[in-house]
């Protein structure tokens, strides 16, 4: 349906026509934005730092973490023409939200960003869910235009919200639309989908053009539940199964949203394994809200057994568990050499805990969610470089996590290839690349684990842990302490 997008992309714009770009184009095509070669972060503007020129004045601290992507939101908001103030609209029916500043802001972050070499994604606004159709999905061709021509590279979509239960092949060709209708004042514009709550993610409508990048909350989801369980088999089942994405594609790898966690794995997968999969759920909504003995996290209960926290305090830091940062960066070490793009939600580089007073806001009281949005935590981002302290060791070891992959062309694209480390507790998968396949081995358990010698006997004798900077001798075999991990460049060998 490709020229009939167009066309009717055509259509769509025709009233968008006193709409231009506010600045030049950072890119020509979405095959310059290299997503799967970046790392982004994710914040909401008003909570994080205010508003946007607040935000760009953090440019600096993001690129001194190792981010080139940042996502953003909520950043705009419907406008009445008539009463809106004009330096905040961005087209006819949009303006950014009045908290936030003007159009001419957005514009600037934009271009602030592009010179410090980060993408700029925005999130869609919410749209009307009872509107018809085809309102939905004018409003949504007039924002995408209206963000493109701000300097936006990526617009994520919920195409759930936007275009509702429809067969896929609908939803692709109406996405190409809103694509289509953005690339009028950016040429290289691409949609994110956005998925919470379907293990398959939104896979399915990446078409390696206009739909670029998809969400993934069952990556999500296992990391939670290995952490939880200890157990390899059903995150590394999960990465073996869920294939390949089209070219110039690549999935999100996050360890949190700004959402509710949901358990999203795969009914079938999990029944493979012996898992009765809602009773699993159950026990991993209970383990995360700290209901279930030893359990060191502090989640809170959010409707359908979802689960709302900080990484920190899921991972144990809000009670001083004492493997609450080893599992900090543990998990981080899987969205970041799992392929596709990590995003970071900002914060929890330095430890980020719940916060509580959500309930007191009138406006958030009711929704659990806003205890994983708090505020920009100004006294653990004083200490992030004190190593003596919890936030310092955690900001330290993602900074060094996004260095080396930065530094490792193998830990980019999107594809993984299995390893089975003959441990239970011990996760592997494989990077492969013509520069030379990292190995990835982390364990998940409470107790030293070894990947014996004979395991990793189709490897060359040595590799180097990427992370700290070690030669190791395979012949001897590898030990993991307890939530630990290491990237191994490791050749396969040959002889």
């Amino acid at each position: 349906m490709g020229d009939d997008a167009d066309a009717l992309a055509d259509a769509l714009a025709a009233n968008l026509q006193d709409v231009r770009p506010r600045r030049t184009p950072a890119l020509g095509s979405p095959d310059d934005l290299h997503l799967d070669l970046r790392a982004g972060g994710v914040c909401y503007v008003d909570r994080y730092a205010d508003d946007l020129r607040g935000l760009a004045a953090r440019i600096p601290a993001l690129r001194d973490l190792g981010l080139t992507h940042l996502q953003i939101t909520p950043v705009t908001e419907r406008a009445d023409d008539a009463d809106a103030d004009a330096d905040a609209l961005l087209a006819p029916g949009v303006r950014v939200r009045a908290e936030l500043g003007s159009a001419a802001d957005l514009a600037a972050l934009a271009d602030a960003l592009h010179d410090a070499g980060l993408t700029l994604a925005v999130d869609l606004s919410p749209v009307d869910a009872d509107a018809p159709l085809a309102d939905r999905i004018r409003s949504a061709v007039r924002e995408a235009v209206a963000l493109a021509a701000a300097g936006a590279d990526v617009v994520r979509v919920d195409p759930a919200a936007v275009i509702g239960e429809r067969p896929d092949a609908e939803r692709a060709a109406l996405l190409r639309v809103i694509a289509s209708a953005g690339r009028r004042v950016a040429p290289a514009l691409a949609l994110a989908v956005a998925a919470d709550a379907d293990p398959r993610g939104a896979a399915e409508l990446l078409d390696g053009d206009a739909v670029r990048l998809a969400d993934d909350p069952a990556l999500t989801a296992l990391v939670w539940e290995a952490l939880a369980t200890r157990s390899a088999a059903p995150l590394s089942r999960a990465l073996v199964r869920r294939g390949d994405v089209p070219a110039g594609s690549a999935r999100t790898a996050r360890v949190r949203s700004h959402d509710a966690l949901r358990f999203a794995f795969d009914d079938d997968d999990a029944r493979a394994l012996g898992i009765d999969p809602d009773e699993h759920r159950r026990f991993l909504a209970d383990y995360h809200v700290g209901r279930f003995p030893g359990s060191h996290a502090r989640g809170i209960w959010h409707p359908d057994g979802a689960v709302a926290g900080t990484t920190a305090s899921l991972a144990g830091l809000e009670q001083d568990d004492p493997g609450a940062v080893e599992r900090i960066l543990l998990a981080h070490s899987i969205a970041l050499s799992t392929g596709g793009l990590p995003l970071l939600v900002l914060g929890d580089e330095v430890g980020q805990l719940n916060d509580y007073g959500y309930d007191d806001v009138p406006a958030h009281a009711d929704d659990s969610r806003w205890v994983n949005r708090p505020l920009y935590p100004f006294e653990r981002y004083d200490q992030r470089d004190d190593r003596t302290t919890s936030t310092g060791v955690i900001h330290a070891g993602v900074r060094r996590l996004l260095a080396v992959r930065r530094a490792t062309p193998a830990l980019g694209g999107t594809r993984v290839v299995g390893f089975d480390a003959n441990d239970p507790h011990v996760l592997g998968y494989q990077r492969p690349h013509d520069d030379g396949t990292v190995l990835v081995l982390a364990n998940l358990g409470d107790e030293p684990a070894t990947v014996s010698a004979e395991t990793l006997g189709g490897f060359a004798e040595h590799a180097v842990d990427l992370v700290r900077d070690e030669r190791l001798r395979l012949t001897k075999g590898v030990v993991l302490s307890p939530r630990t991990f290491v990237w191994l460049q490791a050749a396969h060998d040959l002889a």
